[in-house]
C-alpha cells in the first residue's frame, strides 16, 4: 500500500506555512554568516558558528516537511494549467522571462571577455580546444546564455497567456524543456570551478538550489505540455517550494550585502536575479494552483491501472 495521499487530515495548503517561516528564517541566519564570518576571497567560512549547522538544519527539516505534506496529502490541485486571465501569473511569468534575458546577457558577457582567451587557444588541437571550452567553463556559460534565452521566450509565451490574449502553452514541449537544459548548463558551471565544494558555502547551497530547480523544471514541463502529468503535481509543489527557498535565502543575503558593504561580497559569486525570478515564479505558481478543483494525489501505478481500466470499460461498451 502506498503512502502518496494517505492522510485526509493533512492538506496541500499545509507547505506555504513551512515555506515562509523557514524562508525568512534561512535568510535572515545566511545575512547574518554573509556579514560576518564569511571571507569574501574564499567563500569559505572564517571561524566556526553555531549558525553553520543550524542553517544546513533549519533548510532540511523544511525541506523534509514540505516534500512529506506534498507527497501525503490526500487531495492536491488538478494535473492542468489554470484557464482564462490571471493576473499575478501573467506577471510572475514576465519577471522570470526578463531574469531569464538578465541571465543570458551576464553570461554572454562573460564569454566575450574570454575572447582573446579563446583567440590565443585556437591553434590547440580540435580535442584540445574543446576540452579547453569546457573545463573553463566557457562552454557551459555560452549554452546556457542559448537556454536562457529559449527559456524566457516560453515564459513570456506564458505570460502572454494568462493577461488573457490568444496564446497556447500546452503544445510548446519543445520550449517547455529549455529551463531543464539551462538549470544543468548551470550545474555543470558550478562542477567548473577548480575549487572544494564541500566546505565553500555559496557553492553548497546554490548546488541544492540547482538540483530542487531542475526537478521542479522537468515536472512542470510535463504539466504544462499533459505529458504524463497526473502523479506530477506534488513534485511541482516539493521541488518548486523546496528550490524557491534555498533561492531566496541565498540572493537576499546578497543583495542585503551589496547594500551594505559591497566589499563583504564573495569573488566569483555574484547576485543572480534569475534565482529571484525563479523564487517568485514557483512561489505564485503553486499559490495559484490552490484555487484549482482537487483530485486524488496518486502514484503513477495507480494512475496506470485507472487508465487502463478506463480503456476496458470502453472497450466492452
Amino acid at each position: 500500500m502506498s503512502i502518496k495521499g494517505s492522510c485526509e487530515k493533512i492538506k496541500i495548503e499545509t507547505v506555504f506555512p513551512i515555506f515562509l517561516i523557514f524562508t525568512v528564517l534561512s535568510a535572515a541566519i545566511r545575512t547574518y554568516q554573509c556579514l560576518s564570518i564569511i571571507e569574501p576571497d574564499t567563500g569559505f567560512y572564517s571561524k566556526s558558528n553555531f549558525t553553520i549547522a543550524f542553517l544546513y538544519i533549519a533548510l532540511a527539516v523544511a525541506g523534509v516537511g514540505m516534500f512529506l505534506v506534498s507527497y501525503v496529502a490526500k487531495k492536491v490541485p488538478i494535473s492542468t494549467l489554470p484557464q482564462g486571465k490571471n493576473i499575478p501569473l501573467a506577471i510572475a511569468s514576465v519577471v522570470f522571462g526578463v531574469t531569464f534575458f538578465a541571465d543570458a546577457l551576464m553570461q554572454a558577457a562573460t564569454c566575450i571577455s574570454f575572447s582573446d582567451v579563446i583567440a590565443e587557444n585556437m591553434s590547440v588541437v580540435p580535442g584540445g580546444m574543446a576540452s579547453y571550452l569546457i573545463k573553463s567553463g566557457i562552454a557551459p556559460k555560452g549554452l546556457e546564455a542559448l537556454f536562457a534565452v529559449l527559456s524566457a521566450i516560453y515564459f513570456i509565451n506564458f505570460a502572454v497567456k494568462y493577461f488573457g490574449a490568444s496564446a497556447t502553452v500546452e503544445n510548446r514541449k519543445i520550449l517547455a524543456v529549455m529551463p531543464v537544459f539551462w538549470a544543468t548548463m548551470r550545474m555543470i558551471q558550478r562542477f567548473t570551478r577548480t575549487i572544494s565544494i564541500i566546505f565553500v558555502s555559496d557553492l553548497l547551497l546554490e548546488l541544492f538550489m540547482i538540483a530542487f530547480m531542475m526537478m521542479f523544471f522537468l515536472s512542470f514541463a510535463q504539466l504544462a505540455s499533459n505529458v504524463n502529468s497526473r502523479h506530477v503535481v506534488n513534485k511541482v509543489y516539493a521541488y518548486g517550494l523546496i528550490g524557491a527557498m534555498i533561492a531566496v535565502t541565498v540572493s537576499v543575503a546578497r543583495i542585503v550585502v551589496l547594500a551594505v558593504d559591497s566589499s563583504l561580497a564573495v569573488v566569483n559569486d555574484p547576485l543572480e536575479v534569475c534565482d529571484l525570478g525563479f523564487a517568485i515564479f514557483a512561489a505564485v505558481f503553486c499559490f495559484v494552483m490552490l484555487k484549482m478543483p482537487r483530485e486524488d494525489n496518486i502514484t503513477l501505478r495507480q494512475v496506470e491501472k485507472l487508465r487502463k481500466e478506463h480503456d476496458e470499460e470502453t472497450q466492452e461498451n
